[in-house]
């Protein structure tokens, strides 16, 4: 009796797909809006069937932001993820307008004018300008660099993507990009990478990590940054040296839309689903569904 091929990562994707349509972070647990959403565009367009769009869009809040999940009773940054699945659907419509409008009211805790003008009496953190602020994983909570990334992809592809878009509403895209472009900037460790948060804490100066570093380049696509090439450069470095499978990935898939020559990404075995998808995402053709075009 013949033996069967193992199954390809794509296809162990595929296969891993709950009834509902969407995906866990693990075959057969319940679905999450961010490995389903990773897997959509790792399987595009197989894995953008109507039902796992409607399972997506039923985390919806009537306020416009989306849960991560069925579970969970209060929006968070997956919104972002929400209005970058309509952006390459092409579609608008109320949802995607809710969703877009949501991210545009969110902000960092950082903003707030207590916060601000603390920061202004005693300088809190060394080089902090809390006047830049990105978005955060929960609302209430300061920026990081992940949300604010996940964020800029969604508004710049709302630009690119959906050139319907009213006047007003673009400029005000357009002026929320400028402020985060400006914030990750700000926040630009010394050895030309990012950190998750803040390059410094405490005026203590904080190391910058390889996902946090590809991340940041993703969302500075249209940047043009003095010594670019520096922060490319550190990128290929940590993906020379044999980063864990996460990082790998990320760091690919930063590089390729950089259009920086990478190595083929190492095979790995995983039941990991949304490790399976990033990493599917930033091997194959589909890594150019994030790239959001030149400003």
């Amino acid at each position: 009796m013949p033996v069967s091929a193992p199954a390809t990562p794509l296809e162990q994707l595929a296969a891993a797909r709950n009834a509902d349509g969407g995906w866990g972070y693990f075959p057969g647990r319940s679905s999450w809006l961010e490995p389903t959403y990773y897997a959509k565009l790792a399987l595009h367009p197989d894995g953008i069937s109507t039902q796992s769009w409607n399972l997506i869009r039923s985390w919806q809040l009537p306020e416009g932001g989306c849960r991560p999940n069925n579970t969970v009773k209060e929006p968070n940054w997956t919104t972002a993820l929400f209005v970058t699945l309509h952006c390459l659907r092409q579609q608008s419509g109320p949802p995607f307008h809710a969703g877009l409008n949501w991210l545009l009211e969110a902000r960092g805790a950082e903003s707030s004018l207590l916060r601000r003008a603390a920061n202004r009496l005693w300088s809190i953190e060394k080089n902090y300008r809390p006047n830049l602020y990105g978005w955060n994983w929960f609302p209430g909570t300061h920026s990081w660099i992940e949300p604010t990334v996940h964020a800029m992809v969604a508004l710049q592809l709302a630009l690119r993507l959906n050139p319907g878009l009213d006047a007003s509403l673009q400029d005000r895209l357009r002026a929320r990009l400028a402020l985060a472009q400006e914030m990750l900037l700000a926040r630009r460790c010394n050895d030309g990478g990012w950190n998750y948060g803040a390059p410094y804490s405490l005026e203590v100066e904080l190391p910058s990590y390889p996902e946090t570093t590809a991340l940041a380049l993703i969302g500075l696509q249209q940047a043009r940054l003095r010594e670019f090439d520096r922060s490319l450069d550190k990128a290929t470095a940590w993906l020379e040296s044999r980063p864990s499978p996460l990082a790998e990935a990320w760091l690919h898939l930063a590089l390729r839309i950089h259009g920086r020559p990478v190595p083929p990404l190492r095979a790995i075995s995983t039941r990991d689903n949304l490790l399976l998808a990033l990493r599917e995402l930033a091997a194959g053709p589909n890594f150019r569904l994030l790239k959001v075009g030149s400003a």
